[in-house]
């Protein structure tokens, strides 16, 4: 009589907590002094606050952190709210070195600028381009952005403009800033500790808000990167494909050297060859989503990957 087959053990995947943070929300103005507050208003911002905290950690740490928000402190006298924050990693019982790499929670606060620090925020970025149209992105030799916007430039992280890039997190910005378009509402701050961390105002709000519906923004970005070659094309017509980190994507090659080459045969290709290129990158933004294009303007070089040598038998 066969054995039953043994099922293999499970390896669950348990949440733990790595750091927890307060911070205060508050709403004030004029309609707000009695402590009370439209809940088509407050409602849509709160929920936009938990969507801009966690789409802000799950971009900074790449999916190996979630958040649990609670909500308590309604009081009268303006509106706060009290937010504690629990951030926590998913990880595999038998992993070893758990939490290795993780932003942890008051770090990604200051990223998105509800704490303060010496380096530049998102809503400090936000508040430099006052609503303004980004035309054109560079990516500098330290890995820092430098961001152009008609004829003033600032520098910011990389992980400043990916949040800048993401419309979730811009969405969520807009719509907790919405509620002081109101009548009646004239402030919105985050406090920690007695503190007032950040102040947005009427005269700010251009900043924050979202384009509307209808509208088409370009923005166009260019670095010098290295890119892993996934699908060669002999047709100038099509694009290549290529890989460069985790993103997969097509490109057109604009650099006719390289395509005399490539159409002379003078140029072999073999799997897991890279190319030294500088990349353009044509963001087109609307109110909905964004679509890129990237194009190759110059190969400054092919880079073979180390052969395996065949030893004599």
């Amino acid at each position: 009589m066969a054995k039953p087959r043994r099922k293999k053990p499970e390896i669950k995947q348990e949440s733990q907590e790595m750091s927890r943070s307060q911070i205060v929300l508050s709403y004030d103005g004029p309609s707000l002094r009695n402590g009370s507050i439209d809940l088509n208003v407050i409602v849509p911002a709160l929920a936009a606050m938990s969507q801009l905290l966690h789409a802000a950690n799950k971009n900074i740490n790449q999916g190996k952190a979630e958040l649990k928000i609670t909500v308590s402190g309604f009081r009268a006298g303006s509106f706060p709210v009290d937010l504690e924050i629990v951030q926590g990693w998913f990880s595999p019982l038998l992993t070893l070195f758990v939490g290795v790499g993780i932003t942890d929670i008051d770090r990604v606060l200051q990223i998105i600028g509800f704490v303060k620090d010496s380096k530049t925020s998102l809503f400090d970025f936000l508040e430099w381009l006052k609503g303004g149209k980004v035309t054109k992105v560079t990516t500098q030799k330290d890995g820092s952005v430098q961001v152009e916007s008609g004829d003033k430039a600032i520098v910011i992280s990389q992980t400043i403009y990916n949040l800048y890039q993401d419309t979730e997190i811009r969405r969520s910005v807009s719509e907790i800033i919405e509620p002081i378009t109101k009548a009646g509402i004239d402030r919105f701050d985050v406090k920690k500790n007695n503190q007032t961390l950040r102040s947005v105002n009427k005269d700010d709000v251009n900043s924050y808000l979202f384009r509307q519906s209808g509208s088409e923004e370009i923005e166009i970005e260019e670095r010098r990167t290295r890119l892993l070659i996934s699908t060669v094309s002999f047709d100038p017509t099509l694009k290549w494909r290529f890989k460069e980190k985790e993103n997969r994507f097509y490109a057109a090659i604009e650099d006719e050297e390289f395509l005399k080459k490539v159409s002379s045969r003078e140029q072999p290709f073999y799997a897991g060859d890279f190319l030294d290129v500088q990349l353009r990158v044509e963001t087109l933004w609307t109110h909905k989503d964004k679509r890129e294009k990237h194009v190759i303007t110059k190969v400054f070089e092919y880079i073979e990957s180390p052969r395996q040598i065949e030893m004599p038998v």
